[in-house]
């Protein structure tokens, strides 16, 4: 018995894999702690792995790490509970696919009661997962579409013994009833509806039923106080045994539509009936409509008679070039219609009808795609007898009217103007207007000088002729010359069949009829108006030639008037030209006058400042000489002095009382203070008398190099005194920024007087601005010259500029005018900055200034370094 167990044991095993491996689904055998201890082929083909990659490794290594909490979850509860293990979830296969599996296994219960180990199946569920996860999504799919869709779609139930009930509405039918799909449901449509809306449903309903397919029907339902058109489908839907179990109904709002098709249909009507030709066509001209009152109007019988014709073959063949190919086809492409009088053909005589033509395109109105085209006509036949009438019975009262009209309109220009070219202008255009011809022109006809012509001066033409205008040779000796010389007047008809020599070269420039009119002025020239038939023939009416007549009178005299006014223009002209001349001449003199004034005054101002200068430089360098001389025998008598008290501290009472009457003690300290102080005084004087002297050289009449800073320094001495602070002024800062300048080559005298007229505009503008300003303001922000000299090319270039009150712009365009001048009465002669400019011109360098009204002003001077000719 011992023996036959284990043998039993072991045939047991060995038919249960046996079994196992024959199955479809995965088999796999576990200890207690999930461990494979065997798998079968399926399983393998499921999980992807191996046996040997299986065995020895928990069954559940392969599952989804989304899934494997919650499967493990359910594995520990069940072996906890002893009962078996169900469970579907996702396996990461070896090459990264997904397979879904339905895992179940039961526990080996050992002789103690206890789970000694799993064996459990898998089976490949991917497929079925995927067909019910696409069936989910296309219910979702078709929820969405039933509750997002503004159509009202409704599911009734088809009940037996003809009855219906609502198994409920979307979205849209509970917000355009104000009822929830939750209370319709199982309701008969009379309880919901009520009995006609109700009743009338199940009619629609039993209808569905009957034919055994879908079916449409509109109907008008009043919601919110409005009435409202629905279009509603009925779909029956069948069981298995071909029964109708249940109608699907969608209905749509087509108010819009309904409201379009009772306008289109008034419209119709109103067509129909209208009186006036209204017609339809396609975009490419295919006409697809035309109302009775148009057949009849046309002589059509019906549209079919139109078949093939496109709205071109509509009008007369006269107008289709002239008007409709030019200007109506053109109009509708650019700006989508045409209106104006037009001829129409009358289909069966093909004689013209009047017509008040209008077309216009039909657009889409979402689009805006033309999608035809749209013509309203109105016979205008009697309206034009009349008017014919009207016209043949006014037309010679018109002419007379028109032709008083033109001797008015000429005289009232030539009253109006004395433009000779305007003149003319306006009378060859006045009598083509009138005469209504190709060509009008105004020729001269010249027999001064060597070479006799023709010369046209003003004409009016068609656009598509060759010009007349200018000069082309005249023969005297030709009779039409002579007898215009004759001043005849000469008419011709038909120029090709005239005897007049002369009158064949204007038949070679296209001319059919010629009318010239010749007019002599009072100065003896000969002019001619010459009038041109070019489509034809002409008859020149005697009316017409007794009125270009009295033109041709009129014009002579516009003529003499234009010759006489401007001659007095011409007079005026030189008048005027020798009054300029004078004046300017005036104003040289009075500038030379000023200059030679000017000249005057600085020379003799440079002649006594030089005379003074060396009066004053004798004595002060003979005591600047011996300056030097008493500091020395005043240190030597000091210092023995000194020696004395030292050897004879005790002097006599006599000496005593006077060193304490003289101060001994005080002399001694002071005495050399005293000495220098005045050597400090004689250079002072020595530097005025140096700048004396240096800005004295007024009247030098070569030029010389000089040092601009030198010349700059002396007039900034000169000026001490001004830019020492007043009682009610503060002091002026002089702030020098020279440069690195060469020696220029200048009249030294001419340039220190712009120096002065410069600098010392500069403090009278300085001392206006601080009269206006408090002591606080004039610390806070003081007066300032800055002085700027630099080397630009070949040119020194000095700038001085303040910050002064500023000028305006109209006062900078006046300051280098003589005799203009800001300041008041007796403070200047306005000829300081205008001298100034010539000097600065005479040196071939300029002058400009730059100011701002409150923000300073700079006068910038450039001069040749060589005083060449070239201009800085």
């Amino acid at each position: 018995m011992l023996q036959i167990q284990p043998a039993w044991e072991t045939t047991k095993r060995r038919s249960s894999k046996i079994l196992a491996e024959g199955v479809p689904v995965g088999i796999f055998h576990t200890d207690a702690k999930g461990t494979c201890l065997y798998v079968n082929d399926c399983w393998c083909k499921l999980t992807g792995l191996t046996p040997k990659e299986a065995l020895g490794q928990g069954w559940h290594k392969g599952i989804h790490p989304d899934d494997r909490e919650r499967v493990l979850e359910a594995w520990n509860l069940a072996l906890q509970a002893n009962q078996p293990f169900n469970s579907e979830y996702r396996w990461v296969r070896a090459d990264g696919s997904i397979a879904w599996a339905l895992t179940q296994a039961v526990g080996e219960i050992g002789e103690d009661r206890r789970v000694r180990g799993w064996i459990g199946t898998a089976v490949d569920i991917t497929e079925r997962h995927r067909s019910e996860q696409d069936l989910l999504d296309r219910e979702q799919f078709l929820h969405s579409i039933y509750e997002g869709t503004d159509l009202f779609i409704f599911v009734v139930e088809v009940l037996q013994e003809g009855e219906y009930s609502f198994a409920g509405w979307n979205r849209t039918g509970e917000r355009l009833l104000g009822i929830t799909s939750a209370e319709v449901i199982g309701q008969t449509p009379e309880a919901v509806l009520g009995v006609t809306k109700g009743g009338s449903l199940r009619q629609h309903l039993l209808d569905c039923i009957s034919a055994e397919n879908s079916i449409n029907y509109e109907e008008c339902y009043l919601i919110d106080n409005a009435e409202t058109w629905w279009l509603t489908t009925l779909k029956p839907l069948k069981d298995d045994l071909g029964r109708i179990y249940r109608i699907i109904g969608t209905a749509h709002d087509i108010s819009e539509r309904k409201q379009a098709e009772i306008e289109r249909q008034n419209l119709v009507s109103i067509v129909d009936n209208s009186s006036d030709f209204i017609a339809l066509a396609s975009a490419e001209g295919k006409p697809f409509y035309i109302n009775a009152a148009g057949r009849k109007l046309l002589g059509i019988g019906s549209l079919d008679e139109t078949t093939g014709l496109n709205m071109f073959k509509f009008f007369m063949p006269d107008d289709l070039e002239r008007v409709v190919l030019r200007h109506i086809v053109p109009a509708v492409m650019d700006v989508g219609s045409w209106s104006g009088e037009l001829r129409l053909r009358h289909f069966k005589t093909g004689k013209p009808i009047p017509v008040d033509y209008n077309i216009f395109k039909i657009k889409n109105r979402e689009t805006g795609e033309t999608i035809g085209l749209a013509t309203v006509c109105r016979d205008i036949t009697e309206r034009k007898r009349s008017e014919e009438a009207a016209r043949r019975s006014s037309t010679l009262f018109q002419e007379m009217a028109a032709r008083e009209a033109l001797l008015n309109r000429i005289s009232t220009l030539i009253r109006n103007s004395l433009e000779l070219d305007k003149i003319l202008k306006n009378v060859v255009e006045q009598i083509a207007s009138l005469l209504q011809i190709e060509r009008c022109w105004f020729s001269w006809l010249l027999r001064k000088g060597e070479s006799p012509a023709w010369n046209v001066v003003s004409e009016v033409r068609r656009p598509d002729l060759p010009s007349f205008l200018g000069k082309t040779p005249a023969n005297l000796k030709e009779p039409l010359v002579a007898k215009l010389f004759n001043l005849e007047i000469i008419h011709e008809d038909d120029v090709v069949m005239s005897r007049v020599v002369g009158m064949d070269r204007m038949a070679e420039l296209g001319c059919r009829a010629l009318l010239y009119l010749p007019i002599q002025t009072l100065s003896g020239d000969i002019g001619v108006i010459g009038c041109a038939s070019v489509s034809g023939r002409r008859h020149w009416e005697a009316g017409e030639v007794e009125l270009l007549g009295a033109v041709c009178a009129n014009l002579a005299i516009a003529i003499n008037q234009a010759d006489l006014y401007q001659q007095s223009r011409e007079s005026a002209r030189l008048a005027l030209a020798k009054s300029l001349e004078l004046e300017r001449t005036l104003m040289q003199l009075q500038q030379t006058q000023s200059n030679l004034v000017q000249a005057e005054k600085m020379s003799s101002l440079g002649q006594m400042v030089a005379g003074v200068a060396h009066e004053i430089n004798n004595p002060v360098s003979f005591i600047y000489g011996n300056l030097i001389h008493a500091q020395e025998y005043t240190a030597d008598i000091l210092e023995v002095i000194q020696l004395y008290r030292k050897a004879y501290p005790k002097a006599t009472p006599e000496i005593d009382d006077a060193i304490d009457e003289v101060d001994l003690d005080y002399l001694v300290e002071d005495l050399p203070h005293l000495l220098s102080s005045m050597k400090v005084g004689a250079d002072r004087i020595r530097e005025i008398v140096k700048s004396l002297r240096t800005f004295s050289r007024l009247d030098e009449a070569e030029k010389k190099s000089v040092d601009i800073h030198e010349n700059i320094d002396s007039t900034l001495m000169i000026l001490h005194h001004r830019l020492k602070g007043k009682a009610n002024t503060g002091g002026i800062q002089i702030i020098k920024s020279y440069g690195q300048i060469p020696e220029v080559d200048c009249y030294s005298g001419q340039l220190n007087q712009v120096f002065m007229n410069l600098i010392a505009n500069a403090i009278d503008a300085l001392e206006e601005r601080d009269q206006g300003l408090s002591m606080a303001e004039k610390r806070a922000n003081p007066s300032t010259i800055e002085i700027t000299t630099a080397l630009v090319k070949d040119c020194v270039r000095i700038s001085i500029a303040d910050n002064g009150p500023g000028m305006k712009r109209e006062v900078i365009s006046k300051i280098f005018d003589p005799f203009y001048t800001t300041k008041p009465v007796g403070k200047g002669t306005g000829l300081g900055l205008s001298i100034s400019y010539q000097i600065v011109e005479r040196h071939g360098g300029q002058l400009r200034c730059m100011s701002e009204l409150g923000h300073g002003t700079e006068f910038i001077l450039e001069i040749p370094v060589q005083g060449s000719s070239k201009i800085c």
